[in-house]
């Protein structure tokens, strides 16, 4: 994954939002995953259309934290996300 990839959310995946913390579904194949806040942040910049480096950029600047963290955080998200099926690289 590099800095101008880009992540489409699957087509079978619900949100829900609940204060501040969100909820995924994988309709299909019945998979839950729970995001905290900045998770939830990284979601929705996803379905922005966002690419990696933008969010990452996003994420260091809302947050507060050192580009490095945020880089390694954004990634570390998104690779379990494909993992579980409820994004792919576009």
């Amino acid at each position: 994954m590099t800095s101008d990839t880009k992540i489409q959310i699957s087509p079978d995946v619900l949100f829900r939002e609940i204060g501040g913390e969100s909820v995924l579904a994988q309709v299909e194949g019945g998979e839950y995953f729970g995001l905290d806040e900045v998770g939830t942040r990284i979601w929705n910049l996803l379905t922005e259309g966002k690419d990696v480096e933008a969010i990452v950029d996003a994420v260091t600047a809302e947050f507060e934290v050192e580009s490095t963290v945020a880089s390694a955080d954004v990634a570390a998200l998104i690779r379990d996300l494909l993992r579980a099926g409820l994004v792919r690289q576009a």
